[in-house]
This record gives C-alpha cells, structure tokens and sequence, in this order.
C-alpha cells in the first residue's frame, strides 16, 4: 500500500505551506492524480483520515480528481491516450507500456503525476469567518 507513503509525502508539503497563511480551518484539499500512478481512491481517503489526524488538515474533506495519462510512440507516431486496466502487473516498480496502436513501448507523457491542486481556507475577515 504505497497510497499511505504518498499521502504521508503530500500531507507533509501541504503543512509545510500552510506555514505562509493566516486561516482559521482547512475545509478542502483537492490532488490530481493519475491513472498510471496506480493509487486507490478509498485507500487514499482512509490514509488522509488517518494521517490528518491531529494536524490542522483534521476534518478537511479530500476531493481526488483521476487525470488521463498521455503517451508517445516513437514507432508509429501515436500520441494519445493509453487503455489501462487495474491489472496487478502494473503494479510493479517500472511497468511497461504498450502503444495501443502498434503494441511498441511508449513513453509516458502524462499520466503519472499526484499532485496537490488546491487547498481551500477559512478565513477570518473583519471579526467573521469567509
């Protein structure tokens, strides 16, 4: 379950920066992950209850938006999107993908990436919360 080491790293950087802002509660944390990074859904909800205990993320709701991925093929020029199934062979440290078109292996342009979007802040503006 590599979702709690990932969440762990994420939930780090987002402290890290909320250091730079006056708030009085944390109501949302929005990431992009995707497709090819293989990352449950509910695996890392749970990990973010869990990991955001006891932290100023503590009751934030965590909305997960899933990215396509974006592949290359040298071989016969495709660009586009790759078919993947949650197959356990893709689970493994370096998977290897295939064109869709021609079956060569192709590069991965996007598809890859967890990211933190947004963090959404309550604020309190003039003696009343916004």
């Amino acid at each position: 379950m590599h979702e709690i080491s990932v969440m762990s790293q994420l939930i780090k950087a987002i402290l890290e920066k909320l250091k730079d802002y006056d708030f009085t509660e944390v109501r949302e944390v929005e990431i992009s992950v995707g497709e090819l990074a293989f990352l449950a859904e509910d695996q890392l909800k749970f990990a973010f209850e869990v990991l955001s205990e006891n932290t100023v993320l503590n009751g934030a709701e965590l909305n997960i938006k899933i990215s396509k991925s974006t592949v290359s093929c040298e071989s016969c020029g495709y660009e586009g999107p790759l078919n993947v199934e949650d197959d356990p062979k893709y689970h493994i440290a370096f998977p290897i993908f295939a064109c869709p078109k021609c079956n060569s292996p192709v590069e991965v342009i996007k598809g890859r990436e967890c990211e933190v979007t947004n963090v959404r802040l309550a604020i309190e503006e003039g003696g009343k919360e916004k």
